[in-house]
């Protein structure tokens, strides 16, 4: 999905500035601004709405986790924007809503993610690879669809 990706790309440098200087609250702000560009954009996209407000708590402990990891800008930006395509289908339920992995070239593609390209799941289902979409340097997308 190239508005999905393109909406990533252009947040992985708020995403690196805030992990790059550890700061905790910066970087809660940035995977929450992340996933609600995401879950408008999907809104925008097939009609529904995407509540931030009921995702505060699970981002925050991304946000931890991701700094305890030593995540970088990519992997962090890639993971808050497929929680926010994932977290939109969730809160707007009634269709079938499946998500495509794709993956997007880089200089340290992983074998397992270009073997995934093209791989669907029902949203709520497991990739089943590791490490999974959103790992340090991942510039990899899912695509949202019914």
């Amino acid at each position: 999905m190239t508005r999905v990706s393109a909406i990533r790309d252009d947040r992985v440098l708020a995403h690196t500035v805030a992990i790059e200087g550890g700061d905790l609250g910066q970087l809660l702000v940035e995977n929450v601004t992340t996933s609600v560009m995401v879950g408008r954009y999907l809104g925008h996209q097939w009609g529904g709405t995407y509540d931030r407000d009921v995702t505060i708590g699970y981002l925050r402990k991304m946000s931890t986790s991701q700094l305890l990891s030593r995540n970088d800008g990519a992997g962090s930006a890639t993971a808050a924007a497929y929680f926010g395509t994932r977290e939109f289908a969730r809160q707007n339920p009634g269709r079938p809503w499946t998500v495509t992995w794709t993956h997007h070239g880089g200089g340290n593609s992983r074998p397992e993610h270009v073997a995934a390209d093209g791989t669907t799941v029902r949203v709520g289902e497991d990739f089943g690879i590791n490490p999974g979409m959103g790992s340090p340097g991942c510039l990899c997308t899912a695509e949202l669809s019914t």
